[in-house]
């Protein structure tokens, strides 16, 4: 039943990005969400919104491999992620975790997780595609 729930407020929140998100180029949902290793309790639902424009994504321009916390939330992106969970309104829509990157950023993610649990880029990439733009 949760998945459902889950699955419906994936697709408002395609619909909302869609009109939200500057130069959408994709929507992915990745993580224990995409391989079924989600718990409803507990779990968020990584989703990544990939950008044409580099100034709304969440890699500092200091981003280094080794750095722990290279994810920088910028505050223009964390706004419209912010709007997207206010619009979902719904019983999940607190658990998303959003990735703001541009297609240069996934790149930089390869290789490297800043949680320490595997490939984070790679992750990124393989999950489910939810909406693409070309």
């Amino acid at each position: 039943m949760e998945r459902q729930i889950v699955e419906q407020e994936l697709e408002k929140l395609v619909e909302i990005a869609k009109t939200e998100v500057p130069i959408l180029s994709e929507i992915r949902v990745f993580g224990s969400y995409n391989n079924k290793n989600w718990d409803p309790e507990k779990s968020d639902i990584d989703v990544l919104l990939e950008v044409g424009v580099s100034g709304y994504s969440v890699l500092s321009l200091e981003y280094q491999r080794d750095t722990p916390d290279c994810i920088v939330q910028d505050k223009r992106a964390r706004k419209i992620t912010m709007e997207i969970r206010r619009l979902i309104n719904g019983k999940f829509s607190d658990r998303f975790s959003f990735f703001v990157l541009t297609e240069d950023d996934v790149k930089l993610c390869l290789g490297n997780n800043p949680y320490g649990r595997g490939d984070f880029g790679k992750d990124m990439k393989e999950g489910r595609l939810l909406y693409q733009s070309r």
